[in-house]
């Protein structure tokens, strides 16, 4: 019994440990953009990155507003042979990502509050299209 026990416990830990990651483009934080990971991250936005890091700060009130603006761009390969183009292009435009955290620390409680938008806002505008709705229209042209 302790065997199968000690497996089952072993295997939870190691799926909790791949899990790590699911969100890994995410930047809830105006420090994102000067160090890109703050999984160790003991300031206000450990609210979102690193809820144990709280603890370090100074007992009292904490509060973080702040907002990012975001434009990037973004190049979709594609090999399928009866597609006209290779490269599909594409642009970000997020002129408000906002961020706010509050923490409330007490010797070695530390309460949080966070809201901002989880990975998300903003529009991608690929102007030729994109070849996972093309693909379909041109198998069907060849096909007739």
């Amino acid at each position: 019994m302790k065997k199968i026990t000690l497996i089952w416990a072993f295997t939870l830990f190691v799926f909790a440990g791949l899990a790590n990651g699911l969100l890994t483009n995410s930047n809830q934080s105006a420090q994102f953009i000067r160090m890109m990971s703050r999984n160790a991250s003991l300031g206000i936005d450990a609210t979102y990155f690193n809820p144990a890091g709280l603890t370090k700060l100074e007992d009292g009130w904490h509060f973080s507003l702040n907002s990012q603006t975001i434009m990037q761009s973004r190049s979709i390969e594609s090999t399928f042979p009866l597609l006209k183009d290779d490269s599909y292009d594409g642009n970000i435009t997020i002129p408000v990502f906002p961020s706010g955290y509050a923490v409330i620390k007490n010797e070695r409680l530390a309460l949080s509050f966070g809201i901002n938008p989880v990975a998300g806002g903003g529009k991608l505008d690929f102007e030729r299209g994109l070849p996972s709705f093309e693909i379909p229209l041109s198998k069907f042209a060849a096909g007739l």
